[in-house]
């Protein structure tokens, strides 16, 4: 599948795409257009339950793994589209395999999940890496919903999906790579993450179309109430608690402290800080003052925090001590999305770049509703926010 995006190789680094002017991957999102009714409706009721998606996933992933024990060699690529296959299945929604991957369709919505090769060759050749990304288009978004800074805001409010304008398009997709020889992986993060993903985007295309006043407020950052439920929540399903406990919390701060990290944990969450200037370590001195001295990003995870729109969940925030003036940095957000989106060999892509609610700054969100809490651990979202820390930073050093 041709995406016009040069595989990184040792001389190059796929940080240093970024900017508005960079240009739009048309052949990656084109199969989507083709199928999709601009400005009709989902019907909601045809959505399934949050609590039903996730029992398919279960029924599911055990459908992969009896075929596996069976005796059947399955690739890491066969276990994810096996899983969506499945849970497409279940829950109603027509899928076919296309060129670039699958089609999914529910109504008049259209999802694609494009998955083709990639060598990096910094790794072992004999490495394959699988690049894959769930995405949709909003087909007549709601006014300013193209605009950066109300996608700022409203990325603010992300789960899995990014929102970003290319051009004159508005799309949500999420993105990872699975490698060879990481079934375990596949089968218990990326394959359940890359179904609840689709599962959202129809909701969140359904939601920034035209017509549904509440998006608006989002976009222009009022205050926001819970809303009733929607896209499968129900009030059972808002009000659950996590999955997650305090020991999990306590896991991901010890493993930060043994590789030398300011961080700490308690049984409502943890945070980390990651050295952003070479020798920093924290930006806080003893009594808890703010150290100009040192710049630090700062890795945030809570639980049971409520997002509007899902209700109880966990909220992971990566801020940086960045500071722009507020035009600016609508821009740079959006363009860090299109950044994601393009470049090759970056940490698993759940969650979205927003403009900072505390400061002119770009900060990066990801909510885990509490139906799905159980698939991504604290562990796992420090270890992505590392690596995406060290990418975003690597960026901004290398283009000045």
């Amino acid at each position: 599948m041709d995406r016009n995006i040069t595989p990184v190789n040792s001389g190059e680094r796929p940080c240093r795409v970024l900017g508005p002017s960079q240009p739009s991957p048309p052949n990656l999102l084109q199969p989507c257009v083709s199928v999709f009714a601009l400005g009709k409706k989902i019907n909601v009721d045809r959505l399934p339950t949050a609590k039903n998606c996730l029992l398919y996933l279960v029924v599911s992933l055990y459908s992969q793994a009896c075929k596996t024990c069976s005796g059947a060699l399955m690739t890491e690529k066969d276990i994810l589209v096996g899983t969506i296959q499945d849970f497409c299945r279940q829950n109603g929604l027509s899928c076919s395999n296309v060129e670039s991957g699958l089609l999914l369709q529910l109504g008049n919505q259209s999802v694609s999940v494009a998955i083709r090769p990639i060598e990096l060759q910094s790794q072992s050749t004999e490495d394959l890496v699988w690049e894959v990304i769930v995405f949709a288009e909003v087909g007549n978004p709601v006014l300013g919903a193209r605009s950066p800074a109300g996608l700022g805001v409203w990325n603010r409010y992300a789960t899995l999906l990014s929102t970003v304008a290319i051009d004159d398009r508005l799309i949500v997709f999420s993105k990872f790579a699975i490698y060879r020889n990481s079934r375990e992986i596949v089968e218990r993060i990326y394959s359940p993450l890359a179904s609840v993903a689709i599962w959202l985007a129809f909701g969140q295309c359904m939601f920034l179309e035209d017509g549904d006043p509440s998006a608006q407020q989002f976009l222009r950052g009022d205050p926001i109430g819970n809303l009733s439920h929607w896209l499968g929540i129900t009030n059972e399903d808002r009000d659950r608690a996590t999955f997650i406990t305090p020991a999990m919390f306590d896991e991901a701060a010890t493993l930060a402290r043994d590789r030398g990290l300011v961080a700490f944990s308690e049984p409502t969450g943890f945070s980390c800080e990651f050295p952003w200037d070479p020798g920093a370590s924290s930006a806080l001195i003893d009594d808890g003052c703010l150290n100009n001295q040192q710049r630090t990003s700062l890795i945030l995870i809570e639980n049971d925090v409520v997002n509007p729109l899902y209700g109880k969940g966990v909220l992971a925030r990566i801020q940086f001590k960045l500071s722009f003036d507020d035009e600016y940095v609508a821009e740079l957000v959006n363009a860090l999305n299109r950044w994601e989106l393009d470049a090759v060999n970056l940490p698993p892509f759940f969650g979205s770049w927003c403009i900072d609610a505390m400061a002119p700054s770009p900060a990066f969100v990801a909510f885990f509703p509490s139906v799905f809490s159980n698939i991504a651990t604290p562990v796992s979202i420090l270890s992505w926010a590392w690596g995406r820390h060290q990418a975003i930073r690597e960026m901004m050093y290398s283009d000045g």
